[in-house]
């Protein structure tokens, strides 16, 4: 194995033995250990499995916190999509409890990205699995780990149950994936544990001169999912050398504002000397900051200006054309 991996892999032999769930336990020997962590990613920080259950899936129920939490919400339906659960009987024999806050996640509080820390831990007398952790988040990404551990083993309405200990919190607290189609794959991000999404949005001008802005339409629905799977989808305005136009109304930002087309420069460059274009900026903030579940907006500075600099009139030759940029990007966030 590899040393590099900061992963603890213990296979506890026991004996079979009847357990407290009817089910005979099997141990777990460290060949087979190896092979079943190769489902999970990404590998968690420390798992130790003291056994394994085969059990009818009719028999596993589940305990969840009292919450209108949707990413708690949707942790439950994922564990129960896995295992192919579509009704529940009064009498189990074993439970995957769901534990959010209280003393027994009071220890994560120690680990790095906390709030994203969860364990597993067996039951006495193999009851159950708790999954416990400190934010819904936490939560969720215990449950993925209990997925890819049992997913691969769900048939004929059985399904192989590892008894496990597993403790993990993420070294990065944001990963995910910036432009691109992030926003059309959510389920894969989510599966992987990465918690950021950010791609561009639509913006316009309106012939009064006020700044609109929204979510492409391929990536509107991650608005709704992402959250659901700890997920932050950021909007974003484009580089702001790519802003002015044509838009959708099929007026550009220098047919409303002629004073905000650079002299000289790269073609789309803005004058950043005049006020205009921070009203119009503080526009598109405000209207993607006011989408549902949107909790940070990010403005994208110029990317390319092709050796062409910015804004040569007198005002904008004074100072350096990126200190210019970023002073307006920070005038248009504070007015937001």
């Amino acid at each position: 194995m590899n040393k590099a991996l900061s992963l603890a892999i213990l296979a506890v032999l026991y004996g079979a033995t009847v357990s407290g769930c009817h089910a005979q336990r099997q141990s777990v020997p460290r060949a087979e250990a190896e092979n079943w962590i190769r489902y999970l990613v990404p590998l968690p920080k420390s798992i130790e499995f003291t056994g394994k259950l085969t059990l009818n899936t009719s028999e596993i129920g589940f305990q969840a916190p009292k919450t209108n939490n949707e990413t708690v919400h949707q942790a439950l339906k994922e564990l129960k999509e896995c295992l192919g659960k579509t009704e529940e009987r009064p009498v189990k024999a074993f439970t995957i409890q769901m534990i959010l806050g209280g003393p027994d996640a009071e220890q994560l509080k120690a680990l790095k990205n906390s709030d994203q820390a969860y364990y597993i831990q067996p039951m006495d007398q193999d009851k159950g699995l708790r999954l416990i952790a400190l934010s819904p988040r936490g939560l969720y990404y215990a449950a993925k780990t209990l997925q890819q551990l049992i997913r691969p083993f769900v048939q004929n309405g059985q399904v192989r149950m590892p008894l496990v200990k597993v403790t993990d919190w993420p070294d990065l607290e944001d990963r995910g994936l910036w432009g691109g189609d992030s926003g059309m794959n959510v389920e894969w991000l989510a599966e992987r544990k990465m918690n950021i999404i950010e791609n561009i949005s639509w913006r316009s001008v309106d012939k009064n001169g006020r700044g609109t802005s929204g979510p492409k339409p391929f990536w509107e629905q991650a608005l709704v999912e992402g959250p659901k799977r700890g997920i932050n989808v950021i909007p974003a305005v484009l580089h702001l050398e790519q802003v002015s136009g044509p838009y959708p109304n099929g007026l550009t930002l220098f047919d409303i504002y002629p004073n905000l087309k650079a002299k000289g420069g790269q073609k789309g460059a803005i004058c950043y000397s005049q006020p205009e274009f921070v009203g119009v900026l503080t526009d598109w903030i405000i209207a993607l900051k006011n989408l549902p579940n949107v909790s940070e907006v990010s403005v994208w500075l110029a990317e390319n200006l092709h050796g062409q600099g910015g804004c040569q009139c007198e005002q904008c030759k004074k100072v350096d054309r990126t200190v210019l940029e970023f002073r307006t990007v920070l005038a248009a966030w504070r007015k937001a």
